[in-house]
């Protein structure tokens, strides 16, 4: 009985370092995939994609931020006012997982300010689209802390500047 035992867990334990072995490899395999879907403009393969490799690396930084962006960009084209809240509470969901499991990094702050611009979008309530509005300035500026070259948090931070020296009721006239 006690041999059995501890066959049954060698068996699993080499099993599952098996498997943790061979989704290692696959990981690389998947963000070139990943990075071909995007450059075929097929932007909810690559999304999946990226889905994929964060079911394998849950941390990874890379799809975290790709999953943010390509979130916001196919949400952004989306008709439904519903599908378009919920894809993006994705992105800002990705993005909160970026900033968690790496907080030193610029591209993680850059993906939650992207996220909680397009949350703007959407937001109906008041005080949470105002707080939406904070967290884009807070986000930018943090991520042009730890890398005031980051071109994409630059652009969302001029972008804020832009929409708060432009309020819609000014720009529809």
């Amino acid at each position: 009985m006690q041999k059995s035992r501890i066959y049954l867990i060698a068996i699993f334990t080499l099993t599952s370092f098996f498997f943790q072995l061979a989704s290692a490899q696959d990981v690389p395999l998947l963000f070139k995939q990943a990075a071909n879907a995007e450059i075929g403009l097929n932007e909810q393969q690559a999304l999946d994609i990226y889905k994929k490799i964060l079911v394998l690396a849950p941390d990874n930084l890379n799809a975290l931020v790709k999953a943010t962006e390509l979130s916001c960009s196919t949400g952004e084209r989306l008709p439904i006012a519903n599908d378009k809240r919920i894809t993006f509470q994705s992105a800002l969901a990705f993005a909160q997982r970026a900033v968690a499991a790496h907080p030193e990094t610029a591209e993680s702050y850059y993906a939650l300010a992207l996220a909680s611009a397009k949350m703007t979008e959407v937001e109906k309530d008041k005080k949470i689209l105002v707080q939406y509005v904070k967290d884009i300035k807070i986000n930018a500026d943090k991520a042009l802390r730890i890398n005031p070259n980051l071109g994409m948090a630059n652009f969302v931070e001029g972008r804020w500047h832009y929409e708060i020296q432009t309020p819609t009721a000014r720009r529809a006239e």
